[in-house]
């Protein structure tokens, strides 16, 4: 198979490098948000939400409720700088 396309083979180390740079070149411009996942009692989300809000204006929440009433909270804390 190689040889019908003109291929050749490369050493483990070499082929790492080579997908990296090919899947991975991509680096942030700017600051990642910082990401707070926890499963919360639904009766303590007003709790987290002040937290977040405590912690960052520019905090944001997602939130899936589960059957049992948990929720599974992830909150994204903005950087105030930008």
């Amino acid at each position: 198979m190689l040889e019908s396309y003109h291929g050749r083979t490369i050493a483990a180390v070499e082929a790492y490098r080579v997908r990296g740079e090919r899947f991975f070149p991509a680096v942030p411009s700017h600051p990642i948000l910082r990401v707070i996942r926890e499963i919360v009692p639904i009766a303590q989300l007003r709790e987290r939400f002040d937290n977040a809000e405590a912690r960052s204006a520019r905090a944001a929440a997602q939130g899936t409720v589960a059957r049992l009433g948990d929720v599974l909270l992830l909150t994204f804390d903005g950087d105030e700088d930008g």
